[in-house]
Order: C-alpha cells, then sequence, then structure tokens
C-alpha cells in the first residue's frame, strides 16, 4: 500500500514517510506512549529507520499517519503487522501521541479506518 490516504470523519490516515520519522521518535519516546509498548527503552532513529526499511518498504508493516482533519496536524500512527495476505488477518496496533489530541474521538475514526483497510 504506497501512498494511501484515507479520510473519514475528523481524521485523514495517509501512509507513513521518512519525514514523519521526528513525530514518531517523540510520540513513541514520551512516557505517556512508551508505557503501553512492550518494548519499553527509547526508540532510536536509527531503529526506527531500520523499521522503516525492513517492514514498511518491505509491505511486512501497513502504517499511517493519523491527522486531525480539524487543525491538519499529525497526531499518531496506526498500523498492521503479522499480515496474514491470505486470509486477510493482521496485528492491529494505534496511540495518540500529541496529548492535546487525546479524547477527542479520533483514535477511535483512525480505529475504525484501519479495520477496514482490505490486505
Amino acid at each position: 500500500m504506497e501512498n494511501v490516504k484515507l479520510e473519514m470523519d475528523n481524521v485523514i490516515l495517509r501512509s507513513i514517510t521518512l519525514e514523519d520519522t521526528q513525530n514518531i521518535l517523540k510520540w513513541r519516546n514520551h512516557p505517556s506512549v512508551k508505557k503501553n509498548f512492550c518494548l519499553q527503552e527509547d526508540l532510536t532513529k536509527e531503529t526506527h529507520l531500520a523499521w522503516f526499511h525492513n517492514k514498511i518498504l518491505n509491505k511486512e508493516v501497513v502504517q499511517f499517519i493519523i491527522v486531525d482533519k480539524t487543525s491538519n496536524q499529525s497526531v499518531g500512527s496506526t498500523y498492521l503487522r503479522d499480515i496474514d495476505y491470505k486470509n486477510h488477518k493482521a496485528e492491529f496496533g494505534i496511540f495518540i501521541g500529541e496529548e492535546t489530541a487525546r479524547g477527542k474521538g479520533i483514535g477511535t475514526s483512525a480505529t475504525k479506518q484501519i479495520t477496514r483497510v482490505r490486505i
């Protein structure tokens, strides 16, 4: 899935790019986000770039940036990993990295969108 853009209600999901690296690092390393991940150590730029090149570009992971349509601000990320293309199944993940965007239904809308993606 390259250069995908999905819109619904108050949210746009767009394909992640290398330009999103700084936001991903900022969000994933924030204690309120990091505490919900299995890996608790800080995400480094090198680790993220390896993930991007090895997982996203190889289509092992489909990852989107969540954009708040009201402010046009990138606020988090959602993804599908461990994709079983034959049976159309995957593991789902999401995080809202911008604290000011939490509690506004953005995560709910993003979840509705990504779970409709046909893999």
